[in-house]
Order: structure tokens, then sequence, then C-alpha cells
């Protein structure tokens, strides 16, 4: 499992030895080395994390919580048994921006599910996990065998829970409802790429340091609105992977845009430069003999059919 955990780390994912310090982006093999590390990928969800921010949680899952749906690896603090737990998943969702909405929303209604069976962290947004190479850490693995989310939904769904409502709303790829259950990380990213995509289109001739300082700024807006709002560090984080996504894309993707909507005249061309028809009505201009305008030669024509 740590294996397939090692595969599926992102290849520059964000690491610390202490949040103090703020977030860092390292290549993987040096990344390794830290604390903590970034699980996921921004655009592919490998694994649901929660944050057990209980003493002894490892115990609590086998003797207390018999039944519930077993973490395939947790990650414990030795002096207070306080853990991150990670349920791998079979098939990964894709997060990106042309992703499917409904996938997305299915895996945050699980994440939802096992928050609760768990009495695990609601706050806790899943950037940043404790990394389970570290010696700082004690590594458990549970089981063996990653979920299928229709399989993990089935078991979260036998445990007697009353579940409050859990459904997601999305609006042209943008969530607009229920931001904190979905983890303010999440919302804030997720309204904030999509603004950014089409938003950099004003700032093609203007320094990238502006464009920076405005996503920045976007982001700071969103986290204020938060009733519990993130740290500045992750603020700066979001806005930093989104801004450098768009600075690094928006060219190709500007130049994809101009080369289809040449493509669509030079096709809109070649139907339009078709030879006239001798004999048709619009050739031949009835209307004229008959000394009426050609709106009401049609209309006339009309009636009579």
């Amino acid at each position: 499992m740590l294996d397939r955990l090692d595969i599926n780390l992102p290849p520059k994912p964000y690491c610390t030895n202490c949040f103090s310090d703020g977030l860092i982006i390292r290549r993987k093999k040096d990344a390794i080395d830290y604390k903590y590390i970034q699980i996921n990928s921004p655009f592919q969800l490998n694994y649901l994390i929660l944050d057990l921010d209980y003493d002894a949680a490892l115990s609590e899952i086998l003797y207390s919580k018999i039944g519930i749906p077993l973490p395939n690896i947790v990650i414990e603090n030795t002096e207070n048994g306080r853990a991150h737990i990670l349920f791998e998943l079979a098939v990964p969702v894709h997060t990106g921006n042309t992703s499917r909405l409904k996938p997305i929303s299915f895996a945050k209604d699980i994440l939802k599910k096992l928050k609760l069976i768990y009495s695990a962290d609601f706050n806790y947004v899943g950037l940043i996990a404790k990394n389970p190479h570290s010696s700082e850490w004690r590594t458990t693995q549970l089981r063996k065998t990653p979920y299928l989310l229709n399989e993990l939904n089935d078991l979260v769904d036998k445990m007697d829970i009353e579940y409050p409502d859990v459904k997601f709303k999305y609006n042209n790829g943008i969530v607009n409802d229920h931001k904190e259950n979905i983890g303010r990380n999440c919302y804030i990213f997720e309204i904030a790429r999509n603004w950014a995509y089409s938003e950099i289109r004003k700032y093609r001739n203007t320094a990238d340091s502006l464009w920076r300082d405005t996503v920045l700024n976007y982001c700071d807006e969103l986290n204020n609105k938060l009733s519990n709002p993130l740290s500045r560090s992750e603020i700066r984080c979001i806005a930093k992977s989104i801004s450098l996504f768009c600075l690094k894309n928006d060219q190709k993707y500007y130049a994809a845009f101009i080369a289809r909507q040449k493509n669509r005249g030079e096709l809109g061309g070649k139907k339009s430069r078709r030879s006239a028809n001798q004999s048709s009505e619009r050739s031949l201009k009835p209307w004229e003999t008959e000394g009426i305008s050609r709106a009401t030669y049609y209309r006339r024509k009309h009636i009579a059919e």
C-alpha cells in the first residue's frame, strides 16, 4: 500500500516539518523526507483522508467502533495516538477543470459520512497529512484492498447513523452550497479556479506579479466570508497553485481557441460559397414581377400552402 501511495503522490507535493514555517513545494523524492506531505494531487483524488483529533485513535477504531469500514492506512502520533487515516480508492476521482461533477460530489458525500462515523474533524480539508514514511509517526496498515466508491458508500450506509442532508449543488462547475461541509480548501479552490480561467484574459499583457496578487486577493475575499477561515499560508498555497497553472496554460488554451474559431470560419465560408441555383425563387425573384415586396410574396405563399 505504501508503494502505491508513493506512486500516487503528486510529482511536486506541498510539504513541511512545521506549519508555522508555512508549506513548501519539493520534488517527490525530497518531499518524502518531511513530516507532513500532500497526499492527493489537486487534479486527482486517490485517498479520502480523515483527521482523528482524539487520543488513542487506533484503539478506538479496533475496539470501540466495531463494524465500521476500516481505513487502509492509519498514521498516528506516537505521543497521544491522534491520527490521520486514509481510505485508498481503487479508481481515482478526477477533479480537474473538465472532470465530471457527479463522481466528485459522490466522493464528497461519502467523505462527509465517514467523518460523522469516525467523529473526525470537519474543518480538516485533507490538503496535508502526516507522512507515513516519517519516523515521527507510527504507521499501521489495516486493509490491503482499495475501495470502490460504491462499495464504500454501501458500507457507510449500513451504519446506524442518521445523516443530515449531504447534497452538493453546482452551477457551471462552481460550488454554491454547503461550502463548509465540502471543506474550506476545496470550496475556495473550486470557486477561485473557475473564476481565474476567464479572468486571466484581462492580464495577458501585464506583469505576472499583478496577476498573482489579483488571485491572492480574490482567495482572501472568499476566505474572509467563511465562518472559520483558513490560515494565511494555506490561502497563499491555493492562490499560488491557481495563478501558476493559469500563467502556464493560458496561451496554449487561447491558441487552441483561435484555431477552433478559424476552423469554424473556414467551414462556414465553404458552405456559403455554393453556386446559385438559377431556377430558384431566390434567383428568379417573382415578387419583383408581381410588384410586391419579398416579405409579402412569402407571406402570401405561406397562407396559400
